[in-house]
C-alpha cells in the first residue's frame, strides 16, 4: 500500500507507512466488537508499519485526531477509491435516497481554513489575527474526554491567549478538521435539504464488514481449488486473494463453456 505524508509542506512532516490489508485483519475485524474508534484504531495498528517525523518514530496515540482521520481516509481511498456512496432517509418525507461524496473535494473544503493557522516546531498552532496559541487533540487525549466535562477537556489545549471555549473549539476544528462532519444533502423526492452526519470511519468499517461474506466465499473457492488451509489463504493480501478467486471463477466458466 502506498505511504502517506502528513503536513508535507511543513517542517513537522510525518511519514506513515502501511502494509497491505490481508484476510486475517478483515476476519478479525468482523469479530472485534467495541466502539468504531476502537475498531479503527486496532485496524490501523495492524496495517501501519511505521510513523516517523524527522527520523523520530512515533506511536499512533501521538497523532492528532485530524491526522488519524487522514490515515482512515488514505486506507479508504486505497481500498475503494475516492468516492463514497451514502444512503440516508429524508428527515422530511422519510424517502430513502443516495448521494456521493468525492473525498478530494470534501477534504479541500474542510481544510480551506487551515491556512489561517501556522504550525510551530513544537507542534503548537497560532491563530492568525487572534494570537491564541493552542495544540490539537491527539488520539491519546480521548481517554481524558471520558473522564472530564468537555469544557475542562478543552482547557488543556489552550497554551496562551484569551479565548472562550466556543472560539477555541472553532480554532481546533479549523486547524485540525475531522473526516466526520455535518453536511447538507438535498432529497430528490421533496427537494428538502437534510443535515446529515458523514463519518468516514463508520463508512470504512461498514464496507469492510459487509465484505465478509465475499471473503469467506473467496477462501472457499481458493481452498477447494488448491487445497490450501485457512491460515495460508488469510495471509494473502486482499488484492491477491481476490485475483486468485477471480482467476478460478474465470477458468471454471471457460471449462463449462467447452464441456
Amino acid at each position: 500500500m502506498i505511504g502517506l505524508t502528513l503536513h508535507k509542506h511543513s517542517e513537522k512532516a510525518i511519514e506513515v507507512s502501511f502494509k497491505e490489508l490481508t484476510g486475517k485483519e478483515e476476519l478479525s475485524l468482523a469479530k472485534f466488537g467495541g466502539t468504531e474508534m476502537d475498531e479503527m484504531y486496532w485496524l490501523l495498528e495492524q496495517i501501519i508499519t511505521d510513523i516517523s517525523s524527522n527520523n523520530n518514530r512515533m506511536k499512533l496515540d501521538e497523532l492528532t485526531l485530524s491526522d488519524f482521520d487522514q490515515c482512515v481516509s488514505h486506507l479508504y481511498e486505497q481500498l475503494y477509491g475516492t468516492r463514497v456512496n451514502c444512503e440516508v432517509h429524508c428527515q422530511s418525507c422519510t424517502e430513502g435516497f443516495e448521494f456521493d461524496i468525492e473525498l478530494i473535494d470534501f477534504k479541500n473544503t474542510i481544510f480551506a481554513s487551515k491556512d489561517d493557522y501556522s504550525l510551530n516546531e513544537d507542534g503548537t498552532y497560532v491563530a492568525t489575527g487572534y494570537g491564541e496559541v493552542f495544540t490539537l487533540p491527539k488520539v491519546a487525549d480521548l481517554d481524558d474526554l471520558k473522564k472530564y466535562p468537555a469544557e475542562k477537556w478543552l482547557d488543556k489545549f489552550l497554551i496562551s491567549g484569551n479565548c472562550n471555549h466556543e472560539k477555541l473549539q472553532e480554532h481546533i476544528e479549523a486547524a485540525g478538521p475531522l473526516m466526520s462532519q455535518d453536511i447538507s444533502a438535498q432529497c430528490p423526492s421533496c427537494d428538502e435539504t437534510n443535515l446529515v452526519r458523514f463519518d468516514l470511519t463508520r463508512y470504512c468499517l461498514q464496507s469492510l464488514k459487509e465484505e465478509q461474506k465475499f471473503l469467506l466465499k473467496e477462501v472457499h473457492i481458493i481452498a477447494n481449488k488448491y487445497g490450501w488451509n485457512l491460515d495460508e489463504i488469510l495471509l494473502l493480501t486482499r488484492n491477491v486473494r481476490r485475483q486468485f478467486a477471480s482467476f478460478i471463477i474465470a477458468d471454471n466458466k471457460v471449462l463449462r463453456a467447452y464441456s
